[in-house]
């Protein structure tokens, strides 16, 4: 509001304002009468106004590079005698477009075979490291180098009795 009790009204108010900015001769005022429930209630409605719009775009691009597919499908598949009977400029186009997608197909080829060989390459890493690991355990757990038999000879004979071979196992350790 433009209400002051140092002025006689609003008439009055105006004008000492204008007078304050350099004497303009016109200064406009917009009164809003709006309450927040109702600002609220605008702001989604606008909110809303634009998420449709967003969706009607999209689905008109959607359907606009569906067309462009199909027609460009289209051209593709052009029997010879057709095609022959283009103009120049359509084969080039049609040529180029067919290039296109020769080049995107193997583009695509070519990154997923990158992709196999990293994951084959990380399989092979974490093979290694788990194999490095397990070797590491068993090093400090008493890790077995090596077996060495030797032959035990006792009194009454080379071989002791109930031993076939008389080798016997043991165990040294590293």
């Amino acid at each position: 509001g433009i209400e002051s009790r140092f002025t006689t009204g609003a008439l009055m108010t105006s004008a000492l304002v204008l007078r304050a900015f350099n004497n303009r001769k016109h200064i406009y005022f917009v009164e809003l009468v709006m309450e927040l429930p109702a600002l609220e209630a605008r702001q989604i409605e606008l909110e809303i106004e634009r998420e449709r719009k967003a969706k009607a775009e999209m689905y008109a691009r959607r359907e606009a590079e569906e067309r462009e597919e199909q027609r460009i499908a289209a051209l593709l598949d052009l029997p010879e005698d057709e095609y022959e009977s283009l103009d120049e400029e359509r084969r080039k186009e049609i040529d180029a477009r067919r290039l296109a997608l020769y080049k995107e197909k193997r583009r695509k080829r070519q990154a997923e075979e990158v992709e196999r060989q990293r994951l084959k390459r990380e399989k092979e890493e974490e093979e290694r490291r788990l194999e490095d690991e397990k070797q590491k355990r068993r090093g400090k757990g008493g890790k077995e180098q090596g077996k060495r038999y030797s032959v035990v000879a006792k009194a009454g004979g080379p071989f002791p009795k109930g031993s076939p071979t008389g080798i016997k196992d043991t165990v040294t350790p590293g």
